[in-house]
């Protein structure tokens, strides 16, 4: 059974790098309609997998956006980028996935079924995340860096300017509603 682990996460592995994702949930789909008993150990296998792949690939992700967050701007290389939104993907295929478990399960438990739901619902929000940092990256809002320091060759909003501005205009118009001429 060990060499057909092995190779089977090596097609697991393939399908995800190349985004095959057919493969995936065609091997899920195609086990959960057989009624043979290597079927659930095959099942139990791809699942687990999956969740390791998650785990893998969000603290791969993690690693990646340590430079955005830090303050220090190192985020300039473009195969930093490249590799975000390749965890991306990966976390939106592995999303999908599981997606695919919950759709095809027929005989879970109680327990069973709420554990799935939850790693399909915590991939989906790290895939989502994931989204958001990558199209700030692209918009060039990330990485953050020290506004003193910063020379931005982009438009830079000065946070303590615009909350003033907008403060003396709620003020005003606080104002304005107590005003007997406006009631």
């Amino acid at each position: 059974m060990r060499l057909f682990e092995e190779q089977l996460e090596a097609i697991l592995s393939a399908a995800l790098q190349t985004g095959s994702l057919e493969i995936l949930t065609g091997c899920i789909k195609h086990w959960t309609s057989e009624e043979q008993p290597s079927s659930a150990a095959k099942l139990r296998f791809v699942l687990q997998w999956t969740w390791n792949k998650v785990i893998y690939t969000k603290a791969e992700f993690d690693q990646i956006c340590v430079p955005l967050f830090d303050g220090s701007c190192n985020f300039t290389d473009p195969r930093a980028l490249q590799a975000l939104q390749r965890c991306q993907l990966h976390l939106r295929s592995l999303s999908t996935v599981l997606n695919c478990f919950l759709t095809e399960a027929q005989e879970l438990t109680e327990k069973g079924f709420a554990d799935l739901t939850n790693k399909h619902m915590v991939t989906s929000l790290i895939s989502l995340y994931a989204q958001v940092v990558a199209w700030f990256c692209r918009s060039s809002l990330l990485p953050e860096g020290l506004d003193d320091d910063m020379r931005l060759s982009r438009p830079f909003y000065n946070y303590l300017l615009i909350q003033s501005y907008y403060t003396g205009h709620r003020q005003k118009l606080e104002h304005l509603s107590r005003s007997p001429t406006h009631k």
